[in-house]
């Protein structure tokens, strides 16, 4: 397989409780039904929180999934810029990767643990004594958050390249020109808008296991049309010209769904929040975390938390 659709392929995988929270070892750490899910904070001051919510697969607090050698440190890179803005940043593992998935055994994951969690989160970042909380989701977590802040109040959204489709169309518009419409991969997705599990599929397929299938179906119960409409808050959506994963066709169809939003599109921004000159550099951003985050990107999210 060649390495531009493998490494696409793998970007693409996949309270009841009040919030107790304790720091371990440098960690904040925040106790949800089954486990602990683990962050940091970078500290600039009680007046503003933006907090960070990782996208699909076992994608880390940091950006970093554990598919890929080498990391991009998207978001850890997000998060430090932001401090020097004035702002303080919670970024989490979530319960499927890093830290908080040696604490968390999930044996049947379903993606409204992933929205139940997002909410634990805001609801520690109230208990800190923050003035105002924003909450900033990329690619999956755009959707986590856009759902979480529906239930938990927060003072602004922030989606950042986040699809627009829920996500059978989404994995259908992103396999389709790499393996072809006649495609078992495609086969599969129709078959699970009937609700139908491929079980031939091997357990440790990185994207359609027997597993990730029943995941996915509790995933395409949302659209994110929908979830935007329910936000009551200011809202900030944001995209990449470079985005070889979520195309501009979402980022119109968010901004059509919340006319009212702040749509900024970035010009040679890629999935991973880089800006990039070419397809090659467009790759290797996603292994190597020299590259830094967009400028611009970290400018747009500084004013909006100021503005609002």
């Amino acid at each position: 397989m060649k390495k531009n659709t493998w490494l696409l392929l793998m970007a693409l995988i996949i309270g009841l409780f009040g919030v107790f929270s304790t720091k371990v070892f440098g960690y904040d750490s925040i106790e949800v039904e089954d486990g602990t899910l683990y962050g940091k904070t970078e500290y600039a001051g009680k007046d503003t929180l933006v907090i960070l919510v990782s996208g699909s697969g076992p994608t880390d607090m940091d950006g970093n999934t554990s598919l890929t050698l080498g990391r991009n440190d998207s978001l850890v890179q997000l998060a430090k810029a932001l401090k020097k803005k004035g702002s303080s940043t919670l970024r989490y593992d979530k319960r499927t990767a890093g830290k908080s998935a040696q604490s968390i055994t999930t044996e049947e994951m379903d993606f409204d643990l992933f929205v139940d969690d997002c909410e634990e989160i805001i609801r520690y970042g109230k208990e800190q004594g923050y003035k105002k909380i924003f909450i900033a989701g990329h690619s999956q977590g755009s959707l986590v958050a856009m759902l979480a802040a529906a239930k938990e109040k927060v003072d602004g959204v922030i989606s950042l390249s986040g699809p627009g489709f829920p996500i059978d169309v989404t994995l259908e518009r992103q396999i389709t020109p790499q393996l072809g419409a006649d495609s078992r991969e495609i086969t599969i997705i129709k078959g699970l808008r009937k609700g139908v599990i491929d079980n031939t599929v091997k357990e440790d397929d990185p994207l359609f296991s027997p597993k990730n299938q029943r995941f996915l179906l509790t995933w395409m119960e949302y659209d994110p049309v929908d979830a935007i409409r329910e936000l009551d808050c200011p809202i900030l959506i944001i995209q990449g010209s470079k985005d070889l994963q979520v195309d501009q066709s979402e980022f119109d169809k968010l901004t059509a769904a919340s006319p009212k939003s702040k749509a900024i599109l970035i010009e040679g921004m890629n999935h991973v929040l880089k800006p990039v000159k070419d397809q090659e550099e467009n790759i290797n951003t996603y292994t190597n975390p020299s590259y830094r985050v967009d400028g611009q990107l970290i400018e747009e999210i500084a004013v909006f938390v100021k503005d609002n």
